[in-house]
This record gives structure tokens, sequence and C-alpha cells, in this order.
């Protein structure tokens, strides 16, 4: 076993140094932005967006005008017949829900800058870390339960992301069978339940964004001493 004394000493090189104190200055200050000015503004932008958009406060009848049109026995019905002559038949005139489509493309944005302003501030307070030493560690710990808030926000959000994907293939399945037996009631309502349920989960989710916004804003500025110790 090698003598310690006669260890060479490994150090970072100055340039690598440099460049993760910048790194680490601009972490800092694009954290600090995200809390002082671009939570607070999304707040009031998501806050505007969910009552002032016609989009997040239709009726539910409205939501299912255009997919119960195309979804109509008598069209369906239509397009069976051409396909039995043997002509070409394209289904995709059979659109997705226009307004749960919008909907999606809206709050999809919003939670992905959801994800990103977390993963900033998350990274911030760990940074902030002081050295583990004995005795009190009792700031450590505010920081530490306040990137287990931010980590629960995050997943949060990954589960809104993951389950746009699962609607449309669920979605898509349900529609496939709605065409080829049209005169299964059962079918076609699924697809109109299926929007429903996608579109009250998406005004829910277009809350829930909002209000971890202001959760996770008021508890940092709670504890911004602790956060920056």
């Amino acid at each position: 076993m090698a003598d310690k004394k006669t260890m060479k000493k490994i150090e970072t090189p100055e340039e690598v140094q440099t460049k993760v104190h910048l790194l680490r200055q601009n972490i800092i200050t694009k954290a600090q932005e995200i809390v002082y000015i671009v939570m607070p503004s999304k707040i009031i932008e998501l806050s505007d967006l969910y009552q002032n958009t016609q989009t997040f406060q239709m009726e539910l009848e409205n939501l299912h005008k255009t997919a119960d049109d195309h979804l109509s026995l008598e069209n369906i019905s239509k397009k069976r017949k051409t396909n039995e002559r043997g002509d070409s038949v394209d289904f995709s005139t059979i659109p997705s829900n226009k307004v749960v489509v919008e909907m999606l493309s809206i709050l999809k944005k919003h939670i992905l800058d959801l994800i990103e302003n977390i993963n900033c501030i998350k990274i911030w307070i760990q940074l902030n870390i002081p050295k583990i030493e004995d005795g009190n560690n009792f700031g450590v710990s505010i920081q530490e339960e306040a990137v287990g808030e931010l980590a629960r926000a995050e997943e949060t959000a990954h589960t809104v992301i993951e389950n746009m994907s699962k609607y449309y293939i669920a979605r898509a399945k349900l529609v496939s069978r709605a065409i080829k037996y049209p005169a299964i009631d059962d079918y076609r309502l699924s697809v109109s339940e299926l929007d429903e349920k996608q579109f009250i989960n998406l005004k829910l989710a277009m809350v829930d964004t909002r209000n971890n916004y202001a959760i996770l804003h008021d508890m940092i500025l709670k504890n911004i001493e602790k956060i920056h110790t």
C-alpha cells in the first residue's frame, strides 16, 4: 500500500475550475430570476388562462359535438360501404377532439416550463447546502425538505405529460372499435366519455400547475434565508 505522504495530490485545472464556477453563477442567477420574477408571473398567467380562455371554460355538451358527428352511425356506415366496394378509404377524416388537443397543447408548454424551472431551483438549493458537520444542521434539513417538495411537484408534472400520450393511444383504440362495430353504441359513447374525462383532468392539471407555482414560491420565500445558507 502506497505511503500517504508520497501520494501525489490531484488538483482540478484552473481553467476547468473557472468554467465550473461560471456555470454555478449562471445557475444561481437563473434560479433567483425564476423565484422572484418567473414564478409570480406564471401564477398570474395561469390564473388568467384558466379563467378567461374559452377552451378551459367550455361546456361539456360542446366538447362532444365534433367527435360525435364524425363517429355517427351514418358516417361510419358510409365509410364501411365504400371499403366493401374495394375502394381506398381514408379513415384519417376522423380527427382527434379539437378542444382536448388545444388544451393539451396549451398545458404541455406550461408543464414543460414548470419542470425546467423546478430543476433549476433544485440544483440551486443543492449547491447551497453547506459542508456536513456535527452540530446544528437545522438549515440543511430545511433545504432538503424544500428539495423534496420540488421533486414531488416535478414528479406530478411528469405524470401529466405521460398521461397525455396514454390518452391518444386509448382514444385511437376506442375509435378503431367504433369504426369496426358501428352498431354498438357503447364504443362510440366510450370515446365521448374518454374525451370528457381528459377534459376534466386537463382543467384540474392547469389549476394544479398554477397551485404548484404558488405553493413552491411561498415555501421558498418563507425559507429564503435558510436556503441561501
